[in-house]
């Protein structure tokens, strides 16, 4: 299995158009988890333990992609 195989049976084809519109709300949920969590953290209203499992927050635009793509890899 070659790279380019390999990419796009993580990422399948969407089944419907993938537009700016439908894009903004996973720009949103982003933008404003990462400002809530960078508020708490300096104001020292919250201290994560483990800041690290924050990296799971890197998964989210493959979740976003298989909603938008209409689960055509599922």
């Amino acid at each position: 299995m070659n790279i380019r195989n390999l990419f796009r049976y993580i990422f399948p084809a969407p089944r419907k158009p993938v537009t700016a519109k439908s894009i903004l709300p996973l720009a949103l949920f982003i933008a404003v988890f990462i400002g809530v969590w960078l508020f708490f953290e300096y104001r020292g209203i919250i201290r994560f333990s483990s800041p690290g499992m924050l990296l799971l927050l890197l998964s989210t635009p493959w979740v976003w992609w298989m909603h938008s793509a209409g689960f055509s890899g599922l």
